[in-house]
């Protein structure tokens, strides 16, 4: 196999990255968006938490207006860059969706033997991934 020369800039090598930053979205060799999607859960996580006691279960706040913070503040965090996440895996779409599952029925306050297809349904919330 042939060695190829580095790609160059302005007579500088550009250096080969296994991934790469460029508007907050995480960028890999494969564009399989696995680095990306794992920082979304984590960053969604992070806004959940700050919402804290005002969507738990036992807060007094409406469940319409538990679902407008959750649009509002952690599904933008965790969708940030969706529309290009084509080759992404299914994995990957699992993991988001299992997020979004948990955050609903915290919302609702749902028992573990609710499934998560009704609440979808009764919130109008469309799923990410469905098996």
């Amino acid at each position: 196999m042939p060695v190829l020369n580095p790609i160059q800039i302005f007579g500088q090598p550009v250096p080969f990255v296994s991934e790469y930053k460029y508007l907050r979205l995480i960028l890999d060799a494969k564009l399989n968006f696995d680095s990306h999607s794992q920082r979304a859960v984590t960053k969604a996580k992070n806004s959940s938490f700050a919402l804290g006691r005002l969507v738990a279960p036992k807060s007094t706040l409406a469940i319409k207006h538990k679902l407008l913070l959750y649009k509002a503040i952690v599904r933008p965090v965790m969708l940030y860059g969706s529309p290009i996440w084509g080759t992404t895996s299914i994995r990957n779409m699992r993991k988001l969706q299992v997020f979004q599952n948990q955050q609903l029925a915290r919302i609702v306050n749902a028992p573990w033997y609710v499934r998560r297809k009704l609440i979808h349904q009764d919130l109008k919330i469309d799923p990410f991934w469905t098996s």
